[in-house]
């Protein structure tokens, strides 16, 4: 058997191995993929989770980091697509190669055995006795093999190197192809990873922000609280004292309606006259001040119930918006691969449901 036999037998059982290998390294990349995906869907939760804000601009850090993660994962996406491609088109060429080095080493084989079974036609004792039955002056019989063997062939030699050469360029190829996949898939890794670093990180700052500003809101609150108290004092402070101006009022008109009933009223102009119309005017004074005040702190007492409504309606927009970042931080993003998972080549291998 010749060296080139051997050879094709020795490419044959490197090109297996090297298949295996691209083909394990295929289901590691279908498992990335998968696992990608995951990312993704993580990614769609965030943005339809971040919907339940009220009355926030639609464009803050968040969601622009949300944005330039989902694109970051749409390109390693893309790359993962393009890799599959190349190395379904891989297998495919060796496949073809194994392909042909297996009907090769067939032909080989059987122009081997042609040859030896050509070689044994003259030598062998179970051929002698039939040259008794041959016309001696028509056959021309060798005691040596063929002048040249069927596996020497010279267009046979070449089409073996040539196999031999393409099934090493495939070797050769497909070597390459793992290489630039694994280093590229755990570039693509953390990149993914360190975006995601980079959503959460602005969340937290997120998260702080709305605190900040809930925390500021409940003083501003509690302080409206006060400020209603006192309001409401005052309010009932001042109806105290309207209460209390009423009965003087009531007794000074009655002490004037009496001197009204005297005889002879349009020459009562004494002192005692005057000072009770002063004392009327003075009360009626009072009065009208205090109804004045009155009126002016029911109304301050109505803003402060405006200004409160309005600061208890911000803090519970604050307080949602809060919820919905822990809820995002907390629990769907703690749903998001790792970079050990995202790589892929640590992980093992898929579910024969997912390879099929």
């Amino acid at each position: 058997m010749s060296a080139k036999h051997h050879e094709n037998r020795d490419f044959r059982q490197y090109l297996r191995e090297d298949n295996d290998d691209l083909q394990r390294y295929f289901r590691k990349l279908r498992t990335c993929a998968a696992i990608t995906a995951d990312a993704l869907k993580c990614n769609d939760n965030c943005v339809a989770v971040r919907r339940k804000r009220i009355h926030v601009d639609s464009n803050d850090r968040v969601d622009a980091a949300l944005g330039k993660e989902k694109d970051t994962v749409m390109d390693c996406v893309k790359q993962m697509k393009e890799f599959t491609g190349i190395i379904e088109k891989q297998i495919e060429i060796n496949g073809e190669s194994k392909n042909r080095l297996i009907r090769d080493f067939t032909l080989k084989q059987e122009a081997v055995s042609l040859d030896h079974r050509a070689a044994a036609v003259a030598v062998d004792s179970k051929y002698q006795s039939r040259r008794a039955n041959f016309d001696a002056d028509n056959l021309e019989l060798r005691d040596v093999g063929p002048l040249q063997r069927m596996s020497e062939y010279q267009e046979w030699v070449e089409n073996t190197a040539v196999n031999l050469n393409a099934s090493s360029k495939a070797r050769t190829r497909s070597r390459k192809i793992v290489q630039r996949l694994i280093a590229t898939m755990r570039d693509l890794a953390q990149v993914m990873r360190q975006e995601a670093i980079n959503v959460e990180n602005t969340l937290k700052d997120s998260i702080r922000t709305w605190n900040e500003w809930r925390d500021s809101l409940q003083g501003q609150l509690n302080a409206k609280d006060k400020d209603i108290k006192v309001a409401d004092a005052a309010i009932e402070e001042i109806s105290m004292s309207l209460r209390l101006k009423g009965s003087p009022l009531q007794i000074a008109l009655a002490r004037q309606n009496q001197r009204c009933l005297r005889p002879g009223i349009e020459l009562c102009n004494d002192k005692a006259q005057h000072a009770l119309q002063a004392e009327l005017n003075n009360l009626k004074s009072s009065m009208l001040s205090l109804e004045l005040s009155l009126d002016k702190a029911k109304e301050s007492r109505r803003k402060l119930d405006g200004d409160r409504y309005k600061l208890q309606r911000k803090l519970e927009i604050c307080q949602q918006n809060v919820a919905v970042d822990y809820e995002l931080l907390r629990q769907i993003r703690a749903t998001y691969p790792q970079e050990i998972q995202l790589s892929g080549f640590l992980v093992g291998e898929l579910p024969k449901a997912i390879v099929k």
